[in-house]
């Protein structure tokens, strides 16, 4: 049974004031954990319970990247990404830069693709 939205965002948030989480896995084993105690029939993902994380206010998300192809939409909450541009010598101009306009993405150098996430409270 699908766990409400609510009662997620409070389990992120009273994990979150006792420790920083250093992986999406940890974060909803965790998370899954605390809510199993209420219901034991309650489960949620690891990719909804990151993007209930951002909702949350005050929790903070740090975004580690690996080499991968280049995303057309933010691969953390799925929002715009923004291009940020450099100019070559040459008068050209190539990507140096993608940023989410509502996360705290950004990728570079080639590395696109999220390999780690961590998530801590202001």
């Amino acid at each position: 049974m699908k766990a409400p939205d609510e009662l997620v965002k409070l389990a992120i948030r009273e994990t979150l004031a006792r420790q920083k989480i250093h992986s999406q896995k940890e974060l909803a084993g965790v998370v899954r954990r605390m809510l199993r105690k209420g219901n034991s029939e309650y489960s949620v993902s690891e990719k909804r319970v990151r993007r209930l994380a951002l909702l949350v206010s005050g929790v903070s998300l740090s975004v580690k990247s690996r080499k991968g192809r280049m995303p057309s939409a933010c691969p953390v909450c799925s929002g715009e990404l923004r291009k940020v541009y450099t100019h070559t010598l040459h008068g050209g101009r190539i990507i140096s830069e993608l940023a989410c306009k509502a996360c705290s993405y950004r990728g570079s150098g080639n590395r696109w693709v999220p390999r780690n996430y961590e998530f801590s409270l202001r």
